[in-house]
């Protein structure tokens, strides 16, 4: 069951309209060619969300009823379990000539976003350049 919700919440099929623009990619052309890769790809996009949502989600807030602890504990296993599944799982299933500026993009969009925390996360190796006033 959290498979099948979590593919119903979050905005990943809507960010997924992002990689094939109509103006771009005419839907009468195009849609048999990207059809059969959007479910992957919303997977993706989802999981990626989950990787970088997880130090917001268990460590700085409390939240509840979210996808890694639904797996968690459907599957009876540990948080960081779920995780390292994730990490491993989402790379392999984006095609990347598809999504070479898309998924970074996605990613710089998390990143500069303040509520995920992730500057804070890593500021002992300055791996992100602090947030702007406006983030």
């Amino acid at each position: 069951m959290p498979m099948y919700l979590r593919t119903k919440i979050g905005g990943a099929e809507i960010l997924l309209h992002l990689l094939f623009p109509n103006s771009v990619f005419p839907e009468e052309e195009y849609v048999m060619q990207y059809f059969p890769v959007t479910l992957e790809l919303v997977l993706a996009i989802d999981f990626t969300n989950d990787i970088l949502s997880y130090y917001k989600e268990f460590y700085v807030g409390d939240e509840q009823g979210l996808f890694i602890a639904n797996l968690a504990d459907t599957h009876h296993v540990q948080h960081l379990d779920i995780l390292q599944y994730l990490t491993n799982y989402t790379p392999g299933s984006i095609a990347p000539r598809c999504s070479e500026e898309f998924h970074p993009g996605n990613d710089y969009a998390i990143h500069s976003d303040r509520r995920y925390h992730l500057v804070e996360l890593f500021e002992d190796e300055q791996y992100l350049l602090p947030y702007d006033a406006d983030a």
